[in-house]
């Protein structure tokens, strides 16, 4: 689809150009062969490929133990949510074959521990920064539930 795509761009700007170009000599005449040299398309690019075993994807829990986020409506805090999710996402990316994925879990609070998961994507360079977030909910539905048989 991408080749494809390239292809049919490279017509496009070809026929735009040749447009381009016979405008220009009927109106510049000498000036229409410098016009040609600069509006020469390139030849066709193939496309990148992503080596999925070297594509590096962080996936940061996205809180920290200390600095917990939001509370769901059993009141369990976001960051068990984030990394039963993160530590799932890490290994189905490693089973497909994206060898170079890696959990990212910081502590301390809010803010420090942001820019430590930001320097630690940084210096990993990271190819795509995956951050586990979840909603929290209205304070109206915070209680006790009965979650698996037991009151959380």
């Amino acid at each position: 689809m991408g080749q494809l795509r390239g292809i049919i761009s490279n017509l496009v700007l070809m026929l735009v150009a040749s447009s381009l170009l016979s405008l220009l000599a009927a109106v510049a005449g000498g000036e229409a062969a410098l016009a040609r040299k600069i509006a020469k398309p390139k030849p066709p690019q193939s496309p990148v490929k992503c080596e999925m075993s070297k594509f590096r994807i962080v996936v940061d829990v996205g809180h920290t133990p200390d600095s917990y986020g939001a509370l769901s409506a059993r009141n369990d805090p976001e960051f068990g949510f984030n990394l039963r999710l993160a530590k799932g996402i890490t290994a189905k990316l490693k089973a497909e074959g994206f060898a170079a994925a890696r959990l990212l879990v910081t502590d301390g609070k809010a803010r420090p521990s942001l820019l430590k998961r930001v320097s630690t994507a940084n210096d990993a360079r990271a190819d795509l920064f995956l951050s586990i977030h979840h909603d929290s909910v209205p304070d109206k539905l915070l209680g006790t539930w009965e979650f698996d048989g037991a009151n959380s």
